[in-house]
């Protein structure tokens, strides 16, 4: 065994009490016993063993530390004589040649004697093993011989040794159960075992017959730990390095996996050739000798721990004499410290210390401090200086119960009995200010649940020993109340609030604090919400003793929560039953983004599950989007994400996806930005449209069939596009209604919901850019709001006039007819308004960034139907070829990457309603001339006989 002391074991006496140190000082003292006992046992053990050893058929001889015999079996003593070793002999001069170079660390030896009877030699050899003292001086020698094996030391040994004719050596060793016992012989340079007795057949959880037929088993139990330098003892063992073995090492049971710890201690028989023949040697099961003395070097080191390292602290020992006299046996330093008395004055009158102690302990001193737990107070002899120590003492009693010493701890409380008047005083002041405070402070006990990891079982039971008067208005009990347990016939209310505070703590670390928000039901009915913070309490030894924290009434808090919920959770059900696709993604950097939302639609849209968009938002790019529009789409999120102002801001992207079962579907993205916090992070918010049949419906391949079937397209279109205005219109009602009433309700605690007015605000913004865009279909749809009156398309004109602006590279000339030369038309004005300024803003965009012109005129013309008047939209721009204008007028159909494709339909929808039509001549790179025609009115033809009212 090491003799450093390990502190990582020692550890655990720091943490311990001085109650608990007493009992552990008791329990050792109860373990020194036990070791004496045991010696007892090994002494009768070795006193067997001796005998065994009398009876065997070799020469044992054990010699004292002046080689004088102290025992001998018989073949010794009838061969050798007595003394064996006589002085001045031959053979007590090669005895002591070969003691002359053993020492502790090489305590064997090997020499050869020669014997002479009846004219024959007979050779022996001798193998010594030496013990020495702790000084290095030699104590004993043990001595066996074993004679040459020749022809004449048979005969020798037939005619000089008595062996008893009944003794079995081997069934003898076999009996001893405390130590086993092995021979193994040698030859050719290999060993195998051939004899094992029963005990080291238990230790090593194999059969004896094992063994002799396979010797490497010995090895393989043997712990790998210990594996290598066990067999390098025997090897240096076998090969004649040493003269015995002694060795330690764990041991493995094979059958029972028991793992145990045994010394093996062995010798040689070496003919006198000098060759090992065979070996014989013992196993001693050493396990409960190691574990005592590493607790009797942990008992050592506690002690020694306990006199340099706790300076606050007085350990002590008495031995007793009687009731009233002891023997100071072991004093701490700290004695010197509180008292002025050295440890050798109280060696020397141990009723010194009474001149220290206050007079009013003086009386009682002696009595309790041999065994009680107390308190006493000592005036320092030479500075005067009053110590207040706590002192636990214990009697230790003999077999027969009387008193044989007392042992006790005092620890310097004088800091601690000083903390607490101070503590009294500023208790006094805490339960003042108590009274006024608003939140409810509180303390507890330690529960049995504290500070596990695990769920707790039953009740913590951790008693409230202090909580605030302000209890009352949160609990509707006072706090005397919440002090006393609740018990079976309290009403559930008071025992449901003693029970929040007995929540188990299980983090205990220092900054640790457990929040909760736990529902409060008063005596009276009312319900309250409470937050509780609970922090552990820890000692200086680093123990939790008791639970304090707060309780604050967040009953308006949780209320508000609630009612936001409430409106998250109506909101969530609207999005969750919108056939789009809605989505928020959060852009934290460039290249950090992540889907926070999506509604169930996508996953009727795709066919994928919402979690793998959530995920992993590159899943809609790399799997979802159509291989052939991937590269552009993406390209044009990109750009919208790094764009920060300007019409960049919204962007609506056309482009097909792949749903999981392979369809191809067409959707329009629309797209918003709404920045939060200030790190630059903002959401992008989308609603993804399935455009499929729409799609579908408006892409005839045969321009034959195309043209039969266009008046049939466009009126499913106009249907379907104003059914789906109608039901959008409906939705987005429904969600900025609820968007504009949380508002609303948060409107009072507006910087505490910043960020979700924020989300709302965006929300509604989203809606009235969607509701543009619905109100484009409902005017595709012919079924949007009309205000029919008759005017000249010259008088809206004029007034539409100041709201047409063009950028600077493009010059616009008005060629308007005299009103008087037009006939009137009945229209809607704002429509009518709409058709111009979408046709405008067309050609602007058809000329870019050229120079160009854009040239708005009206006039009259007659039809087959009867005079008509018409506007026209002509520019210099790029123009168009065949297959755009043969799409011109289907919804969602676009040239441009931001538009929405429902502009120049909504045109179409507006002029059908209003019985026009629409006339286009374009040329590529030459320009595009638009001519709407609207039938003039009727009734205004024939005077007075309209009842729309006239507008000039």
């Amino acid at each position: 065994m090491d003799a450093a002391v390990d502190m990582a074991d020692f550890s655990r006496f720091e943490a311990m009490s001085n109650e608990q140190l007493m009992v552990e000082i008791k329990a050792q003292l109860q373990i020194n016993q036990r070791l004496r006992d045991q010696l007892k046992a090994k002494r009768k053990y070795a006193q067997s063993l001796l005998n065994a050893l009398h009876a065997c058929p070799f020469l044992f001889v054990m010699l004292s530390y002046d080689l004088l015999p102290i025992n001998c079996n018989g073949m010794a003593t009838s061969i050798l004589g007595t003394p064996p070793f006589p002085a001045g002999t031959p053979r007590r001069a090669a005895l002591e040649s070969a003691l002359a170079g053993t020492t502790r660390d090489a305590p064997a030896a090997r020499f050869t004697d020669t014997l002479t009877l009846a004219e024959t030699s007979i050779p022996i050899s001798w193998t010594a093993c030496c013990s020495f003292l702790p000084r290095g001086g030699l104590a004993r020698v043990m001595l066996h011989g074993l004679a040459d094996t020749g022809a004449a030391a048979r005969d020798w040994e037939r005619e000089f040794v008595k062996r008893p004719p009944a003794l079995d050596i081997y069934s003898t060793m076999d009996q001893f159960d405390a130590e086993g016992f092995w021979v193994c012989n040698f030859a050719d340079g290999a060993w195998s075992i051939c004899f094992a007795s029963s005990a080291v057949e238990q230790l090593w959880g194999v059969p004896a017959a094992e063994l002799y037929a396979d010797a490497t088993l010995w090895w393989t139990q043997v712990d790998p730990r210990d594996r290598e330098d066990a067999h390098a003892a025997f090897h240096e063992f076998a090969k004649g390095d040493t003269p015995s073995l002694d060795a330690q090492y764990r041991v493995i049971a094979r059958d029972t996996g028991k793992v145990r710890h045994v010394r093996t201690n062995g010798t040689k028989w070496v003919d006198s050739a000098g060759v090992i023949q065979s070996a014989f040697g013992s196993v001693s099961d050493v396990t409960d000798e190691i574990r005592r003395e590493k607790e009797a070097k942990d008992v050592t080191a506690m002690m020694q721990h306990l006199t340099n390292e706790l300076v606050d602290e007085l350990v002590w020992v008495n031995n007793l004499r009687d009731s009233a006299n002891f023997i100071g046996q072991y004093l701490s330093s700290a004695l010197e410290r509180w008292t002025g008395i050295s440890a050798q004055e109280f060696r020397d009158d141990p009723t010194k210390y009474l001149q220290a102690l206050i007079p009013e302990q003086r009386d009682w001193a002696v009595r309790r401090f041999l065994s009680s737990t107390h308190t006493v107070r000592f005036h320092n002899l030479r500075t005067g200086e009053l110590v207040v120590t706590k002192t636990h003492s214990v009697l230790l009693r003999n077999a027969q119960g009387r008193p044989v010493a007392s042992v006790g701890i005092s620890r310097d409380v004088t800091q601690i009995t000083r903390v607490l008047d101070e503590l009294t005083r500023v208790d006094t002041m805490f339960r003042q200010l108590d009274r006024d405070t608003v939140s409810t402070l509180w303390i507890r006990d330690k529960g049995v649940s504290d500070g596990r990891d695990t769920e707790p079982c039953g009740s913590n039971s951790g008693r409230l020993v202090y909580i605030s008067q302000s209890c009352e208005k949160l609990f509707g009990y006072t706090a005397e109340q919440l002090l006393a347990s609740p018990s079976q016939e309290d009403g559930l209310a008071l025992q449901q609030a003693f029970g929040e505070f007995n929540a188990p703590v299980a983090d205990v670390s220092e900054h640790a604090k457990g929040l909760s928000v736990r529902k409060l039901v008063r005596p009276d009915g009312k319900v309250k919400y409470g937050l509780f913070q609970r922090k552990a309490v820890i000692n200086n030894r680093g123990q939790l003793t008791r639970v304090a924290g707060t309780v604050s009434d967040v009953t308006d808090i949780v209320e508000r929560q609630n009612m936001l919920a409430d409106y998250r959770g109506k909101l969530e059900a609207i999005m969750d039953n919108i056939e789009t696709y809605v989505l928020v993604i959060d852009v934290i950097s460039s290249s950090t983004r992540r889907v926070i939302f999506a509604n169930k639609y996508f996953e009727i849209l795709t066919g994928y599950k919402r979690h793998r968009i959530k995920s992993d938002i590159n899943f809609w790019f790399n799997t979802v989007i159509h291989p052939d529009d991937r590269e552009e789409v993406r390209q044009g999120f990109l750009e919208f994400v790094a764009a920060r102002e300007g019409p960049a801001r919204d962007r609506n992207i056309g482009y097909r996806i792949v749903t999981a079962d392979g369809a191809v579907k067409n959707v329009i993205a629309m797209l918003n930005k709404a920045e939060h916090g200030e790190g630059g992070e903002f959401y992008v918010a989308g609603m993804v449209y399935d455009v499929t049949d729409m799609t579908k419906s408006l892409v005839d391949k045969a321009l034959i069939e195309q043209q039969a079937h266009q008046a049939q397209r466009t009126e499913m279109l106009g249907v379907l596009s104003g059914g789906i205005a109608s039901d959008f219109t409906l939705i987005l009602g429904v969600i900025t209604r609820n968007a504009e009433q949380i508002l609303s309700e948060t409107e009072s605690e507006a910087e505490a919901h910043a960020d979700l007015r924020q989300l709302l605000r965006e929300v509604i913004q989203s809606t009235t850019a969607i509701r543009a865009v619905t109100d484009k279909l409902r005017s595709y749809a012919g079924k949007g709001e009309v205000t029919m009156a008759c005017d000249s398309l010259t008088a809206m004109l004029r007034r539409l006039l100041p709201f047409l602006d063009a950028p600077a590279n493009v010059a616009v000339t008005w060629e308007l007819a005299d009103e008087a030369t037009l006939p009137l038309v009945r229209a809607d004005e704002v429509q009518l308004g709409q058709v111009v300024q979408n046709l405008f803003a067309n050609s602007v965009d058809a000329i870019g960034s050229s120079s160009g012109t854009i040239v708005i005129s009206t006039g009259a013309m007659p039809t087959d139907e009867g005079p008509a008047a018409f506007v026209r939209v002509a520019d210099t721009g790029c123009g168009m070829d065949a297959a755009v204008m043969d799409r011109l007028f289907e919804p969602m159909f676009s040239t441009k990457f931001t538009g929405r494709g429902l502009g120049m339909a909504a045109v179409k929808g507006i002029v059908d309603t209003h019985g026009g039509s629409i006339d286009v001549e374009s040329e590529v790179g030459a320009g595009t001339t638009f001519t709407v025609l609207f039938p003039a009115c009727r009734d205004c033809q024939l005077e007075g006989s309209c009842d729309s009212p006239l507008k000039r």
